[in-house]
């Protein structure tokens, strides 16, 4: 029964089918939102650790200027 109505085999194998399928969908965006967010984050890292070598870098070069 669905909403009062009795349904066939067919119909409720099609909405546990498609069911499924939107709950796959609903998880790949997940996973996809998750690596894209992880991505960033790498960037944003790798970013911070080039400008601390930059910044030791800058450091070491002005102490053998002095």
């Amino acid at each position: 029964m669905l909403d009062g109505k009795q349904i066939t085999d067919n119909s409720r194998q099609f909405l546990m089918s498609w069911k499924a399928s939107r709950e796959a969908q609903q998880t790949r965006e997940k996973l996809k939102s998750d690596l894209f967010d992880n991505e960033i984050d790498n960037l944003n890292n790798n970013g911070k650790f080039k400008k601390k070598i930059l910044i030791k870098n800058m450091n070491i070069i002005n102490k053998s200027r002095d």
